[in-house]
């Protein structure tokens, strides 16, 4: 079409007509509003059709002598992409760390003709808004196009600059995580893992790749004094494109209220129209108080860092949070899963966290009895009771709930299969949690303690050499050094288990490991020696008996060993899982007393 048949500053494309003189965007005849802003960088783009645009140009010719923030192109991307709809949306794409490209096929409208040229022009809009339809159809429409089954949320980026909204940005990417993690069909990968992508300058395509997913959600937040800004955008891996974006806007105050908003929107986004399955889904009750929402993202922040301090800290900000709002279930069923961490750490003895889980995690339920999280910390208070049956019952209950709970797959290893010698089961049950939590650290940890306790000794260091790749800093808990002992390399069990007690903090457990593995190298005095360090720290803090029995075994000490043993039944230790598989218990297997204290943890003759 020459340039003098064509009306300057007059386009098509689909089902829409951009008029430029009079900053008209007309849908099939009917006005489509938008903002000043937004008809200008629709405009732009329009007539840059199928080139990308960088931010700064984008930036510049919108804002031209004026300095603004990345986060108002993303608000008035969003805009536009709502006012195309689903149908349009897709053709605003996002070039990874470029900027932006309009893809639909844009016509100059002809001005001769009369009306038998504006009728052909607009039945050939019509066909192709009828073509786009089908397509659109045939890529939406459960049954014709595969739907997202698997995503991961990658931590929120916090654009604001005030070091103190970490909370805030993580939060609201680990809130989105628990909440779209109840939809059935649909992967989504664990925190630990996505959240291995924080403070990194992640392409979306390659992280996605790397976490084995088919779709990325992105974030930024914005927060001004009271005002909030949450920037989400969601990208197809495979194809690299954009899929949804929108902007959310609101005060701090009503950040409860924004959270379900955007949870909302892209759950809609992920499964529309729902299924009769999904709306089966329990809904996660939320509380209306800002304070307790916030105290509650404060308290998961910290908990998240699993160290001694962060643990207290994030104890202090979720006993806040249920102060704040007692109606408020997820801070209970939090401050349940912070007892239980606390207890792997010896931080809290087996008792007393047994009575603070199902004190927490048992109100929790009473006020919203979906949460998954729950039940996995009640699957372990149960453990820890000796209650076999109860423990598979909570942890299966929380799969139901969640079937992305990658803490319940590895904790029905740890608790229940690996303790009665199912360990093909077992393996198979922590490599589900490998899938939904790829790059934690923790599950790759717990898969050489699986190994290790099946006696597949070549085989575990495979999964701690694993861990060295990823992080050489990462404390496996001195169960590296174990396995260096039963394969007879004593030089590399001393090194790996020092390491280990170095790294230990509060958490007695390495030390009595290292005590054990001197033993079994024949230096009986470094033994003896890690023996009165325990002894000494037990004067002030929690040290579980079943550990300083695992070093009077060594020994050969065996009437200390089976006193200690006894004393760890008696307090409900953490250790006592591993009675019918722990290699190091081997010496005492022959004694009597062993088979009786077997029958009476339940776990068989």
């Amino acid at each position: 079409m020459s340039q003098s048949n064509q009306v300057k500053g007059l386009y098509e494309f689909g089902s829409f007509r951009l008029d430029a003189a009079k900053r008209l965007l007309t849908r099939a005849g009917v006005s489509v509003t938008l903002a000043p802003k937004t008809f200008d960088l629709l405009l732009l783009l329009a007539e840059s059709q199928g080139r990308a645009l960088t931010k700064v140009e984008l930036m510049q010719a919108l804002w031209p002598d004026t300095f603004v923030e990345e986060a108002n192109l993303s608000f008035q991307m969003s805009a536009l992409r709502k006012a195309l709809g689903e149908d349009g949306a897709h053709w605003v794409e996002t070039v990874p760390k470029h900027g932006y490209r309009f893809t639909a096929v844009v016509k100059g409208v002809a001005d001769g003709g009369g009306s038998r040229g504006i009728r052909r022009a607009y039945w050939m809009a019509a066909a192709l808004a009828l073509l786009l339809l089908a397509v659109a159809v045939f890529y939406l429409v459960p049954g014709h196009r595969k739907a997202i089954d698997s995503l991961a949320v990658l931590p929120f980026v916090n654009t604001g600059g005030n070091p103190d909204a970490e909370y805030l940005t993580d939060g609201i990417a680990e809130t989105l995580i628990n909440d779209l993690s109840t939809l059935p069909g649909l992967k989504v990968i664990a925190r630990s893992s996505a959240f291995r992508f924080k403070g990194r300058d992640a392409d979306p395509q390659a992280a996605g790749r790397q976490l084995k997913v088919q779709a990325v959600l992105t974030g930024r937040v914005v927060q001004r004094g009271d005002s909030l800004s949450v920037q989400a955008e969601l990208v197809d891996v495979g194809e690299n494109r954009h899929l949804w974006g929108e902007q959310f806007s609101g005060k701090l105050s009503d950040l409860p209220v924004l959270q379900a908003e955007i949870s909302r929107a892209i759950t809609a986004r992920l499964r529309s129209p729902l299924t009769g399955e999904e709306r089966k889904v329990p809904v996660r009750r939320q509380t209306a108080s800002a304070a307790a929402y916030q105290n509650y993202l404060r308290g998961v922040y910290f908990v998240a860092k699993r160290t001694p301090d962060a643990l207290r800290k994030g104890e202090e900000y979720l006993e806040q949070a249920v102060a704040a709002d007692p109606t408020y279930g997820a801070a209970y069923a939090a401050l349940a899963d912070t007892y239980t961490h606390m207890t792997t750490r010896r931080m809290l003895a087996p008792r007393e966290a047994n009575r603070k889980v199902e004190a927490a995690a048992g109100r929790a339920l009473q006020l919203d009895p979906g949460l998954s999280q729950a039940h996995t910390a009640l699957g372990g208070a149960r453990r820890r009771e000796f209650d076999m049956a109860g423990t598979e019952r909570e942890l299966r209950l929380a799969l139901e709930l969640e079937p992305n709970n990658a803490d319940a797959h590895t904790r029905i290893a740890l608790t229940f299969l690996m303790p009665v010698g199912r360990f093909d089961e077992a393996v198979e049950e922590n490599r589900r949690a490998q899938e939904l939590d790829p790059l934690s650290l923790i599950i790759i940890a717990n898969a050489g303690e699986i190994l290790y306790l099946a006696r597949r000794y070549d085989q575990a260091l495979k999964e701690y050499r694993k861990l060295q790749e990823m992080d050489p800093n990462f404390s496996s808990g001195a169960i590296e050094g174990l396995v260096y002992a039963e394969l007879g390399r004593f030089p590399e069990a001393i090194a790996a288990a020092e390491q280990a007690a170095s790294r230990a903090g509060v958490n007695s457990r390495p030390l009595a490991l290292l005590g054990y593995v001197r033993a079994r190298s024949g230096d009986r005095s470094g033994a003896r020696q890690a023996l009165a360090e325990l002894k000494q720290i037990s004067q002030s803090r929690y040290v579980d008996s079943y550990d300083v029995a695992l070093v009077h075994a060594a020994l050969g000490d065996r009437d200390a060993a089976f006193a200690l043993l006894e004393q760890a039944y008696a307090e409900l230790s953490a250790g006592t899982r591993d009675l019918k598989v722990d290699p190091k218990l081997d010496p005492l297997r022959s004694d009597p007393r062993f088979a009786d204290l077997l029958r009476r943890a339940g776990l068989g003759p």
